[in-house]
């Protein structure tokens, strides 16, 4: 799964100034048999650069993307 793919398919929604985009996704490192499911929230549609910046952390732990991340609401 790549983040180009993640972000064309956020890209569907349109960006209101005030709007919070979350998402739902689920990582998971194998090494330690854990899976965690997470929720993402942007104050615009992410792009692939936002969505890497936010798994920076998960990557850096050994966790990797298991599911597109799906659009739970946009409030």
């Amino acid at each position: 799964m790549t983040l180009t793919s993640i972000a064309q398919s956020s890209s569907n929604f349109q960006s209101q100034e005030s709007t919070v985009y979350e998402y739902a996704l689920t990582v998971a490192n194998t090494d330690d048999n854990d899976t965690q499911e997470l929720t993402a929230a942007f104050t615009s549609i992410p792009n692939a650069q936002d969505w890497q910046q936010w798994l920076n952390g998960w990557v850096n732990c050994g966790y990797s993307l298991q599911s597109t991340p799906q659009l739970v609401r946009a409030i």
